[in-house]
């Protein structure tokens, strides 16, 4: 089996993808995969299928990532290189999108008397923030609250990483 990197030509100020090889159903030079109703670009290779950003990293950087590949602006359709970067899940989640349909942002809700509450749900817990009377002020306050999340579950991460995992002797275990 040959490397996908044989068949997929990826230019990082796109985003796009083309194929270099020929092959079933492939327009040598024409444009790699389709997207899944989730709105990510797909492409099989070597019959496997492929999430577009991962395939990017792994084209770019030489490595597959080693967690999951996040799109900075939410946009799953947006391969850039400068819109990819590669965090663990619990990162991935911190920048989800909001999927209820409402016009408010996330973490800002209507309460009852006409004023909008943030509730956050911030490193693992749901934290009240405060009541604001206008959405400007609530949706200001749960942008910031969210951007310091991030910065402290990056520092967290980055931290993580450069940790080296300690290795186990099965022997001193006494399972050899």
């Amino acid at each position: 089996m040959t490397d996908v990197r044989d068949h997929i030509q990826y230019n990082p100020d796109t985003g796009s993808f083309k194929w270099i090889a020929r092959g079933q159903k492939r327009r040598l030079y024409g444009p790699a995969g389709c997207y899944d109703k989730y709105g990510y670009l797909r492409i099989r290779a070597n019959g496997v299928s492929y999430q577009a950003a991962n395939l990017a990293w792994y084209l770019t950087h030489g490595e597959w990532p080693r967690g999951i590949i996040d799109h900075i602006d939410r946009n799953p359709s947006n391969n850039r290189l400068d819109n990819l970067r590669d965090v663990s899940h619990g990162m991935n989640m911190i920048n989800r999108r909001r999927w209820a349909k409402t016009v408010l942002p996330r973490g800002v809700y209507r309460s009852g008397h006409g004023s909008y509450c943030v509730l956050l749900r911030l490193l693992g817990k749901w934290t009240y923030i405060g009541t604001y009377k206008t959405q400007e002020e609530a949706t200001a306050v749960s942008e910031a609250a969210y951007k310091k999340q991030w910065e402290l579950s990056e520092k967290h991460e980055l931290e993580r990483r450069k940790t080296p995992q300690p290795k186990v002797d099965l022997r001193e275990l006494g399972f050899l």
